[in-house]
């Protein structure tokens, strides 16, 4: 069983023996660690550890504070100039 702090904890294991252990399922944002990991518990009771790490999922995300509105705010405003030209001279006509 593993805690909160990613710690397995395993009841019922004999000393004087190696064990093995792989990841089934990796924390979430991390990618699965595949590899067969060995611990041994001596007869003395000591354990001796393997860690185990995950490598965190890195996804590029494209730049959206693209420079597109310098751009934008000229032609906009070109474009706003235009239509008031044109209204302007509508209304000239109608009089």
């Amino acid at each position: 069983m593993m805690n909160k702090d990613g710690k397995i904890y395993v009841k019922g294991l004999e000393s004087g023996k190696k064990y093995k252990f792989k990841e089934s399922e990796a924390p979430e944002g991390y990618i699965l660690n595949d590899k067969i990991h060995e611990f041994e518990i001596k007869e003395n009771g000591e354990i001796v550890k393997d860690t185990l790490s995950n490598e965190k999922i890195v996804i590029d995300v494209p730049n959206t504070s693209a420079n597109d509105y310098k751009i934008l705010i000229p032609v906009s405003l070109c474009g706003l100039g235009i239509i008031l030209i044109l209204l302007s001279k509508d209304k000239r006509k109608k009089k």
